[in-house]
């Protein structure tokens, strides 16, 4: 899932199969005008057409503005600044089936710098601008899952939508020797670990935090991992003297991580 951040309860839904947009969109207009003009929805529909479609480049269905369903959320929060109305506007890009939806995830310029650069690419003319998004896929559930389909599912490690071995997932849909998930962490160098992620607390303090989900990921996050564990006591021990000291809790826990090299 590709993602900034956006004003909006995970698991918001509504399609089986294809891409939701969750975007808050701010429109400078007279603060006593609570609601999106026919032209301003024409144009955000426009733009988001387009971008899509130049970033999901050649597939065999194409985004259209008639495919996509848009709706604005009731109750605009007028901005900060006094200049504008921010409304949460839901974008859903209907696709045939999984199958489209997975040549979307595959597709190699479908980067979240890539999609972000689109998104935040709004003609400064219109009539709008996003100030956040969120990106999520979705599946048709009903549609039986299998490895090298793309689809992630509990039971594998992995998904790079082939059944090729030696590019890191195997023909199984387990992550080869010497591979990991990007922002996984594990525990052993072999055995499928965790994924992590940075958090900062209202102080700013920065640490990584391991989360509940296994260690899973699909094409462009299987990457090379280290084989020397990283113990961040090692760190403290070797740098401390030559830096202001780090508080132990602050680095990333004890464990194995991706790397540039696999030795």
């Amino acid at each position: 899932m590709l993602l900034g951040s956006a004003p909006f309860a995970a698991g918001q839904s509504t399609t089986a199969a294809g891409m939701l947009v969750l975007m808050r969109v701010k429109v400078v207009q007279d603060a006593t005008i609570e609601v999106l003009s026919s032209t301003t929805t024409g144009q955000i529909k426009q733009f988001l057409q387009t971008q899509t479609t130049e970033v999901c480049g050649t597939t065999d269905y194409q985004v259209t503005v008639a495919k996509l369903g848009f709706t604005v959320t009731t109750n605009p929060t007028w901005d900060v600044g006094g200049t504008a109305w921010l409304f949460n506007v839901t974008l859903d890009i209907l696709m045939l089936d999984n199958a489209r939806t997975m040549v979307v995830k595959q597709s190699f310029r479908l980067t979240s710098s890539v999609l972000q650069a689109k998104l935040f690419e709004v003609d400064p003319q219109l009539e709008f601008s996003i100030d956040t998004y969120l990106i999520v896929y979705q599946t048709d559930t009903t549609r039986p899952s299998v490895c090298d389909d793309s689809v992630l599912i509990a039971s594998e490690m992995c998904d790079d939508g082939n059944i090729a071995g030696g590019d890191g997932c195997s023909a199984t849909c387990t992550l080869e020797a010497c591979y990991t998930c990007y922002a996984a962490h594990r525990e052993t160098v072999s055995a499928r670990g965790k994924m992590a992620a940075w958090t900062i607390d209202t102080a700013g303090k920065k640490t990584l935090s391991i989360l509940e989900f296994v260690e899973g990921c699909l094409k462009d996050d299987i990457t090379l991992q280290d084989n020397g564990v990283w113990d961040p006591a090692e760190w403290i021990a070797t740098y401390s003297t030559n830096s202001p000291q780090v508080d132990l809790d602050i680095l990333p826990p004890l464990g194995y991580y991706r790397r540039r090299f696999c030795m």
